[in-house]
C-alpha cells in the first residue's frame, strides 16, 4: 500500500512498503514532490530494480566483499571461479551504486560475456 497524506505542519508524507512488508517514508513541502517520488519508487518495485534506501548507497565493489567471504564455505575451486566472475563484475560496475544499475544493462553485460556461436 502507498499513499501520500498532509502532516499537520503542512507538509506531505508519501510511503510505501517493499516487498518484504518494511515501510518507507519520505517528507516533501509540495504534495505534487511526494507523488513523483512515490510514483517512482512504487515503479522500481514493480520493474525489479528497487534497492533498499540503505543499501543503495553501497557500490557494487562494496557489496563484492562480504559476498566473497560469506561465500569462502564452498570448495576452493568453487571459490577460485566465485572470485574470477566478482573480478570481471568489479572491472565493469565495481565503483557504481547498486541503485544506478539497470537490469538491462547487465543483460546487455552478458550478452558480451558470452562465447561467440553460444545462443
Amino acid at each position: 500500500m502507498a499513499s501520500v497524506r498532509q502532516r499537520p505542519d503542512g507538509s506531505y508524507r508519501a510511503r510505501y512498503r517493499d516487498l518484504s512488508g518494511k515501510e518507507h517514508a519520505k517528507h516533501f513541502r509540495l504534495k505534487q514532490d511526494a507523488q513523483k517520488w512515490l510514483d517512482r519508487e512504487t515503479a522500481k518495485l514493480e520493474t525489479g530494480s528497487w534497492v533498499a534506501p540503505k543499501t543503495a548507497k553501497t557500490t557494487i565493489a562494496q557489496w563484492c566483499e562480504p559476498w566473497l567471504e560469506a561465500y569462502a564455505s564452498r570448495k576452493q575451486s568453487t571459490v577460485r571461479m566465485a572470485e574470477v566472475h566478482i573480478a570481471k563484475i568489479k572491472a565493469e560496475f565495481g565503483p557504481r551504486r547498486l541503485d544506478s544499475i539497470r537490469p538491462s544493462e547487465i543483460k546487455s553485460w552478458m550478452a558480451k560475456l558470452k562465447p561467440k556461436g553460444c545462443t
